[in-house]
């Protein structure tokens, strides 16, 4: 859940520029054009953060947790975001 939290920002930015971004990298022109590759660059490194902090949760989500450490954390954690 805290992983979530710490890209909730390019998880709203990404949908917007993802395939802007591919086409970009995809492309011999506009590929090395500097300013157009680094935000190509910076918008996949955004959508894999997303991809990574997603994947982290639902696997945390798979572990058996004896209840009362699990409502302990879910608390900590919904407090930080």
């Amino acid at each position: 859940m805290l992983a979530l939290c710490g890209v909730r920002g390019d998880a709203r930015a990404v949908p917007g520029g993802i395939n802007a971004a591919l086409e970009i990298l995809r492309t011999g022109e506009r590929f090395y054009d500097p300013g157009l590759y680094a935000d190509a660059v910076a918008t996949v490194s955004a959508a894999l953060r997303v991809v990574a902090a997603a994947a982290h949760a639902s696997a945390a989500r798979l572990h058996r947790i004896p209840h009362a450490l699990r409502a302990d954390h879910a608390g900590r954690d919904r407090a930080r975001c």
